[in-house]
């Protein structure tokens, strides 16, 4: 995320691994050009595109502005995209869902490596104790909603082996779908709002993503 394109590539260039760095000796600000002129992009249908509601309860303004921006006829474009969101929420594995599979197991497990790595800077180190602080301190906590999602990474039992093949699954369809809308589209990039499935479809398939400002 930054303010412009360059602080995406001066920040992906910290990223790097250094292996793939050293590729790129005066870093990927090398790459940028003045302006979109030989650059094919494609815009989402925002309309379609966007969180369900137990996700985010959006502005209504918001969702209006986003729309009109992405089908404004103001707004430099190649061409339109409109691939499927590719979130693999109707992909199943051993007739269950396959995409809940593996955001059950890979958030418990990232949680707590993110906690072990606050030692002494929070009172809680690991999932189990921030679903007991939640509780204890219900009013503040969990106004207006449960901890369901919290419960069901926690008491996950699915074994590694499955967890993998969903993984490989839900990322194998967000692939096929990001590729087909570049080929189809004649396109080598994809536009959304940052309040919509394209992270989640980025990210299964392996895919970057950055988020900068769209405006004048």
């Amino acid at each position: 995320m930054g303010k412009t394109a360059r602080d995406v590539a001066v920040l992906t260039d910290v990223l790097l691994d250094p292996g793939l760095r050293a590729k790129f000796p005066n870093g990927l600000s090398d790459f940028l050009v003045d302006g979109w002129q030989g650059i094919r992009v494609g815009f989402v249908d925002a309309s379609l595109w966007q969180l369900p509601p137990k996700l985010l309860v959006s502005d209504d303004e918001y969702k209006k502005q986003m729309v009109f921006i992405f089908s404004s006829r103001h707004v430099h474009r190649s061409c339109r995209a409109s691939p499927p969101p590719g979130r693999g929420s109707s992909l199943k594995l051993d007739d269950e869902a396959a995409m809940p599979i593996t955001m059950r197991h890979e958030f418990r497990v990232l949680l707590d490596a993110y906690f072990t790595e606050c030692v002494g800077e929070s009172q809680v180190s690991s999932l189990e104790e921030l679903m007991k602080w939640n509780k204890d301190h219900a009013s503040l906590e969990l106004p207006q909603a449960g901890q369901d999602l919290l419960v069901g990474s926690q008491e996950d039992t699915a074994p590694i082996e499955k967890v993998e093949r969903a993984r490989a699954a839900v990322g194998q369809i967000a692939k096929n779908g990001i590729d087909r809308a570049l080929a189809q589209s004649g396109i080598e990039a994809i536009i959304a709002p940052t309040e919509s499935p394209i992270s989640s479809s980025a990210s299964s398939a392996g895919y970057p993503i950055a988020t900068v400002p769209l405006g004048r």
